[in-house]
């Protein structure tokens, strides 16, 4: 057993070095993303057994087992290799795929975005680069807005303060409103904000968004929307989730088509603030079907922010502060 070790090191370093690439590129092509976990244990077991092949090499043929502990290893490790090869087709044809990976992976946060007053967890990957780009596919993002202990009210910027300020189209939202400018400002920049009643429509009955701002040189129109219950032990519902979004991004089409010359734009993002997370993963779950039945195909953002802020949804003013 004593010179197995001598031979087993440079042996095992030489096959981890060799099958490195191998594995890697089985793993990325072959294996479904929700299923690598299944295929990372698979390996693992295999590692383990190769492992041990050395010192059961070394233990059976005493003192000559350095001879044969190389090919012992190889062979058994090739036998493991084998197996994962052999049962690719299993993994890959999984009957019961995750249809809902987006929900599943967003119980872990992406990562953690701390700005002046708040901080935002991601539990979707960062949408910058698709509001930086010409045109975007439909698509969602999930966060959640956690206010910082010393941050005893909101203050906004000057844009946030105007959407505040400035009288809008009826209904009691102003605070939502003026947080989503806020919120959009610390996260991607947003400026030069034109607010509700000072957007101009071909009719002055059409459908409306909540302001236009510009992030990363582009003008971006907002529709802001709170998805929450009352009473709020009183379940959120699919239903719900779909009359909400149907509402919402119907405004949002409309509203696009009757904007005049001087203030159009080519994206829209509908921001929904949401009581719970519960209620952000329902609305994830049927957004898609909505986008399909309302034939939305691209340059539209839906961000669902978490929030535990009562005044949010009861559009408390004593909850901001303007400039």
């Amino acid at each position: 057993m004593r010179y197995c070790s001598s031979y087993w090191q440079p042996a095992r370093s030489g096959f981890m070095r060799c099958s490195e690439p191998l594995r890697t590129s089985l793993l990325m092509d072959y294996v479904p993303q929700h299923l690598r976990g299944r295929w990372n244990a698979l390996e693992g077991l295999t590692m383990f057994t190769y492992s041990g092949s050395a010192m059961v090499g070394g233990y059976l043929i005493e003192r000559h087992g350095y001879r044969y502990c190389f090919l012992i290893t190889a062979a058994i490790y090739g036998i493991g290799l084998l197996a994962e090869l052999l049962l690719l087709p299993i993994i890959r044809n999984d009957p019961n795929p995750q249809r809902t990976s987006y929900i599943q992976s967003s119980n872990n946060a992406v990562c953690v975005l701390l700005r002046d007053q708040f901080s935002i967890r991601l539990w979707s990957p960062p949408v910058d680069a698709m509001l930086q780009a010409e045109q975007c596919r439909v698509t969602m993002a999930m966060d959640h807005l956690e206010r910082y202990r010393r941050t005893a009210v909101f203050a906004l910027g000057r844009d946030a303060s105007l959407v505040l300020r400035e009288p809008n189209a009826g209904g009691q939202s102003v605070v939502s409103e003026a947080l989503s400018m806020e919120y959009m400002h610390q996260m991607f920049g947003a400026v030069d904000v034109v607010t509700e009643m000072q957007i101009q429509y071909w009719s002055s009955n059409w459908k409306k968004v909540d302001y236009i701002c510009t992030m990363h040189g582009q003008r971006i129109a907002v529709s802001v929307t709170r998805a929450m219950k009352f009473h709020k032990n009183e379940p959120f519902t699919t239903a719900d989730a779909q009359v909400l979004l149907r509402k919402k991004l119907h405004g949002l089409v409309v509203a696009k088509t009757g904007v005049c010359r001087a203030q159009r734009y080519v994206k829209s993002i509908l921001h929904i603030w949401c009581q719970t997370k519960a209620i952000a993963d329902t609305i994830a779950t049927c957004y898609e079907a909505i986008v399909a039945e309302l034939e939305i195909v691209d340059n539209v953002v839906l961000m669902a922010t978490v929030a535990l802020e009562d005044g949010i949804f009861d559009n408390n003013l004593a909850l901001v502060e303007p400039q």
